[in-house]
């Protein structure tokens, strides 16, 4: 499947080849609203490599102490997410944002409802 972002002035741009779970950076010249479709996911397993690395959430909101980390691979205190003002510890997982999550080394975690 491929991600269509229909954007202000009908402009529309597809993202092959995504993988559930990967984060994606998108910057868009002026404000607007985007429609991002697809279907619902309830429980996401995540690949982390060791080092920085930009995930999503699934299709609900999920606090950070609920992410199923059996190796212990997430570095405490380190899953940040993007407002106006720059960076700040993220609580929640919120559906359609990205966070970066700091890994110490290459593992799975997994969220889910």
């Amino acid at each position: 499947r491929d991600l269509h972002l229909s954007i202000r002035r009908q402009r529309q741009m597809c993202i092959r080849d995504r993988t559930l779970g990967d984060g994606y950076w998108l910057r868009f010249l002026d404000s607007g609203n985007s429609e991002i479709t697809g279907t619902p996911v309830n429980e996401l397993a995540i690949s982390l490599n060791e080092g920085w690395n930009l995930i999503s959430g699934n299709n609900n909101s999920i606090d950070i102490s609920n992410i199923q980390d059996p190796s212990g691979i997430i570095i405490p205190g380190t899953i940040y997410e993007f407002a106006p003002e720059g960076y700040s510890n993220a609580e929640t997982l919120e559906p359609g944002r990205g966070y970066w999550v700091r890994a110490n080394s290459l593992g799975i975690i997994t969220l889910e409802d």
